[in-house]
């Protein structure tokens, strides 16, 4: 049987990140199959003006961040890039480690 990849769960919606509010966040969690394994990972974006921000800093790009959904998921994930666009929208690329917020 061929390896198959599906989406598990997507979150869209306002999160806190590092305890700094992001206005803009994108999460979904994958599964995959692998021989006759599950394995499951999380990913995704968050952006927030730099003005709402004070808080983050260049400092946080490949570094491990806590992610909060309002609900009360929580998750941590590694910033694998994070840009300031025009100078005034910070906007992060996380990869997850471990559970998903969304659990």
């Amino acid at each position: 049987m061929p390896d198959l990849t599906f989406s598990l769960s997507r979150y869209d919606g306002p999160a806190t990140v590092n305890g700094v509010p992001f206005a803009e966040v994108h999460l979904i969690e994958h599964a995959h199959t692998e021989g006759d394994g599950l394995l499951k990972s999380w990913e995704g974006t968050a952006e927030v003006a730099r003005r709402e921000a004070p808080g983050v800093s260049p400092d946080w790009a490949l570094d491990v961040v806590q992610v909060q959904l309002p609900g009360g998921g929580e998750g941590t994930a590694y910033v694998h890039n994070m840009t300031l666009t025009d100078g005034r929208y910070w906007k992060l690329d996380l990869s997850g480690r471990g559970p998903s917020p969304m659990a």
